[in-house]
């Protein structure tokens, strides 16, 4: 037969829960790495991101993977080069 509970024994058990709980190891609180950030895209170049993401075959890209990548090509360029391109991009919009 099953020992019936009285309130008291409830009450034991959870501030015995409780007194456990609090010797467990705490999660260290994350920091986020990255700042979300909103700007406006034409839906062309929109679709061209969301193109460019579904290139890799041996991999996932997100959108975000697609624009890191193109800051990191634009890093790369001569300033000379970069310039011309922000130039014609500027002229087109």
């Amino acid at each position: 037969m099953v020992k019936k509970r009285t309130r008291k024994d409830i009450e034991q058990e959870i501030e015995k829960f409780g007194l456990e709980a609090e010797h467990l190891p705490q999660k260290p609180e994350k920091k986020r790495v990255y700042k979300t950030i909103t700007f406006s895209l034409t839906e062309e170049i929109s679709r061209e991101i969301d193109m460019l993401a579904l290139v890799p075959r041996t991999f996932r890209a997100s959108r975000s993977d697609v624009v890191k990548a193109g800051i990191a090509a634009l890093k790369r360029m001569e300033e000379e080069e970069y310039l011309a391109l922000l130039n014609e991009i500027k002229q087109h919009n």
